[in-house]
């Protein structure tokens, strides 16, 4: 029996999460800095454990020995509280940027690697 795509039948469930991982030479000023992660989505009913983390973590190890780049941008919205919490456990810092225009409703992140390879602030303070 061959199904057409209007079948509701056709859903695939399978998917329950997604991200972009760029490495292209921007082109344009616009362009966001590259190594860039976007489009982190994962489905509202799989949220809150640990996927998205894992995600990121993972696209951090093919940034950094793959692609041997020391650092990764993040683009993320300005009222996403959750995101904005979890990017910063995960030591991503704000950027001053103007790539994006002037209404722009997001924050540009990224984490540098070399820095974070050299224990982070906590451990530093700790050894005082």
């Amino acid at each position: 029996e061959n199904k057409n795509d209007d079948d509701d039948d056709n859903d695939d469930d399978s998917i329950i999460s997604f991200c972009d991982l760029d490495s292209r030479a921007a082109t344009r000023r616009i362009d966001p800095p590259r190594p860039y992660l976007s489009d982190l989505a994962v489905r509202e009913e799989y949220r809150r454990q640990g996927i998205a983390q894992s995600m990121i973590e993972k696209c951090e190890r093919v940034v950094r020995e793959q692609w041997k780049s020391n650092h990764m941008f993040i683009r993320v919205e300005r009222e996403n509280g959750a995101a904005t919490e979890m990017y910063a456990k995960l030591d991503y810092v704000a950027q001053k940027h103007d790539i994006f225009g002037v209404e722009d409703t997001t924050v540009l992140l990224m984490k540098d690697f070399v820095r974070d390879d050299d224990g982070d602030e906590e451990e530093d303070e700790e050894e005082e």
